[in-house]
């Protein structure tokens, strides 16, 4: 992954033209003016980029690495690091950057994960100032929602600017800041330990902790990172889990020929499970007619419509007009999510169904596909060792099918 072009201080940065970012006017526009809100805007969203992580540095032979569970975060801290914001060392409770050249510690004081369900991570550190900050990083759908009031005009430009970078094909995140009150963080902090130390209920504790401080956010900025389709992907149809807005599904839809221009795009993104059910039923009918008339069309429907589609009257719904698409495409899912869609289909008309992962959170889909098959790489190694067959490369698919006679 790629880190390609970000959205700070009102304006655009970077190239699509480029490999990787690529554009002094970023840092020509902090150096000329750092202590305006512009300048700040652009130093905390590099800090941000090179803070808010769980990546790992390596110091080996005079040369910097890192180290990284997450691509999205090693693309980032490179990024930043490419920048001159420089992420130079960890320990337990403090951070080191190298900010232009100059040395800076960050006092860490808590770490919030990142969870399929949470979509987001926290850090919350200490500058040099004595000045406690909350630093956030999640997709859109959940930041902009966590926004202080009278944030619209940010939110707006930043809309635009993730459609630019969607309409790329590119995977997108926000960041966006909080200043907290030392009293404040103390009481927050002794709510957020106890939950930390329960033995059951845990998680389900940490994040009602974290909903807690993770509001009225002010938003710093966007980012845009490149993951470039492997070879091959072009010839099979993949169900896509990380993908951010209606344009960038339409994007590597049609790139890997899961699409093509002249089919019906149907989506799916309502709210609530009135509305959900309602336009699934509406769909059905013009997939009806569609049929009919013989075009063809392709379903797109969002995680958060997902949650109403697989229960009740809706999943009957849903069952058909998936069935009788050309292609279905899945967006924003939880681990959970993407089994159910698995044994939705695996329930009908008792279809063999295959599931391909490369992550942790394909683990659940994979052991509930007929077949599971696992893509280690850098995702890590938790699809692999789920599944029924692991393959280093997407591209091997091809060979594990049509040779292996599956």
């Amino acid at each position: 992954m790629t880190f390609k072009r970000i959205s700070v201080a009102g304006k655009i940065f970077g190239h699509n033209s480029t490999e990787e970012f690529a554009d002094n006017r970023l840092l020509e526009e902090y150096r000329y003016a750092p202590s305006t809100k512009n300048g700040k805007d652009i130093k905390e969203l590099l800090t941000m980029m090179a803070v808010c992580h769980t990546v790992v540095p390596e110091h080996k032979d005079g040369e910097l690495s890192y180290q990284s569970s997450s691509p999205d975060e090693g693309a980032l801290v490179r990024g930043a690091a490419s920048q001159g914001f420089v992420f130079h060392s960890r320990y337990p409770d403090k951070m080191v950057l190298s900010v232009l050249g100059k040395d800076e510690e960050l006092e860490v004081l808590d770490t919030i994960d990142f969870t399929s369900d949470r979509r987001r991570m926290s850090v919350i550190v200490r500058d040099s100032e004595g000045c406690i900050k909350l630093y956030t990083k999640g997709a859109d759908t959940v930041i902009l929602d966590r926004l202080a009031a009278g944030s619209d005009a940010v939110v707006d430009l930043c809309q635009e600017h993730l459609q630019n970078f969607a309409s790329c094909g590119y995977r997108t995140l926000c960041f966006a800041t909080r200043t907290l009150e030392k009293d404040m963080y103390t009481e927050w902090s002794k709510g957020y330990r106890d939950a930390a130390l329960l033995i059951t209920g845990r998680q389900q504790a940490i994040a009602k902790e974290a909903d807690k401080i993770e509001v009225n956010l002010r938003l710093v900025g966007c980012t845009a990172i490149e993951d470039k389709l492997q070879e091959c992907k072009d010839q099979k149809q993949l169900a896509f889990g990380r993908i951010h807005s209606r344009a960038e599904i339409s994007n590597l839809a049609y790139s890997c020929s899961l699409c093509t221009p002249a089919m019906v795009l149907l989506t799916v993104d309502e709210v609530i499970f009135e509305n959900t059910f309602a336009r699934l039923v509406k769909l059905n009918i013009q997939a009806e007619e569609f049929s009919q008339q013989g075009k063809e069309f392709a379903l797109v429907i969002e995680g958060r419509s997902l949650t109403h589609a697989l229960v009740g009257e809706c999943r009957r719904h849903f069952r058909r007009l998936a069935m009788i698409s050309r292609a279905v495409i899945c967006c924003r899912m939880s681990p959970m999510q993407k089994a159910e869609v698995v044994e939705l289909v695996r329930g009908v008309g008792g279809h063999i169904v295959m599931a391909v992962g490369d992550g942790a959170n394909d683990v659940a889909m994979i052991q509930a596909a007929n077949v599971g098959i696992g893509i280690s790489g850098e995702e890590g190694l938790q699809a692999a060792s789920a599944s029924d067959y692991s393959i280093p490369r997407f591209h091997f698919l091809r060979r594990l099918l049509l040779v292996s006679n599956f």
